[in-house]
Parts: C-alpha cells; structure tokens; sequence
C-alpha cells in the first residue's frame, strides 16, 4: 500500500521558522507564511534540523504533496546576510524570464536570489526525493522549538519571473 501512495505523492516540509519576529499568525507576516509557525530559543537561531525532524515525525510537520510538485524553500537573509527566517511547502514553479520562449517553463531544481531593498530573499526548488526542503547546514545546538498551529492558507507568491503556486 505505501508504494502505491508514493507513486502519487512526494512529501514535502510543511511549516515556517519565525526567526525573530513574534508574531504568531501568518496576518503580520510577508509571504510566504506556512502554518505552523515554528519558533526558537534564541529567536535568532534557525531551528536544530534533526531535533524538528524527530518532532515532525510525531507531530506530523510534512505534507503529501501531488507527485507534480516539487518541495519549496524560501529563505529571507538581512543586510549581513544573516538568515532571518525561512518557510518550507510544496508548490509548483516556473520560469517565465526567456522572453524567446511562449508561456513559463517548468522548474524542478534549483535556487534563485533576488535582492529585495537591503534583505536577499532566495528560493530553491526540489523533487529528487521526499522531504528534499529541509535546511542543509543549518544545524545547531539543541534549543526549545514551539509551535503555533492557526489555521492553513493559500499562498500565491511572485519573485522576479518565477511563479510559485
């Protein structure tokens, strides 16, 4: 039975890591906002990957996505290029940037920044394997990870030519 549903589904990180901000709804918060919320201890820190992997094998932290999406990472860095928070879900993306080309071409892979005023925001995009949008390197010492669960919403998000659905 769990290789049937593998074959339609691709399982994807579901969730945002606040960073410092305190707000615990998406309301007050640029796009894009994934519920739950997930905070830290320092605030600053980004979460301790393999500590929220064993949480979110418990508390169920990932989303089957259709097998045509791909798991998506947005990553938003201040001025020092400091990770500030990040948000990660399934969607699709595609690239309308080729002028020569008729209609967007889909993206599967990749990463992609845009500087954004004096923040960076970057995207990347996956589908080599499930739950491929977790935070590579951006482990550290155990600390306090709590969640806000309020409710999920649509995103629709633009960034300089690569549409994410």
């Amino acid at each position: 039975m769990y290789k049937l549903l593998s074959t339609y589904y691709r399982q994807c990180y579901n969730f945002t890591w606040a960073g410092d901000q305190n707000s615990t709804t998406c309301e007050d918060r640029s796009p894009p906002c994934i519920l739950p919320l997930v905070f830290t201890v320092p605030s600053t820190r980004p979460p301790d990957m393999q500590a929220l992997e064993e949480y979110c094998k418990e508390n169920q932290c990932a989303i089957k996505c259709k097998k045509e999406a791909s798991c998506i990472r947005w990553n938003w860095y201040d001025v020092n290029d400091r990770l500030t928070n990040f948000s990660l879900f399934c969607g699709t993306v595609a690239d309308d940037t080729n002028k020569d080309t008729t209609g967007a071409k889909p993206v599967d892979s990749g990463c992609w920044k845009e500087r954004v005023g004096i923040n960076m925001k970057e995207m990347c995009v996956c589908n080599d394997r499930d739950l491929c949008n977790h935070a590579h390197g951006l482990s550290s010492p155990a600390h306090v990870l709590v969640f806000f669960s309020v409710g999920i919403g649509l995103v629709q998000l633009f960034m300089g030519g690569l549409w994410v659905r």
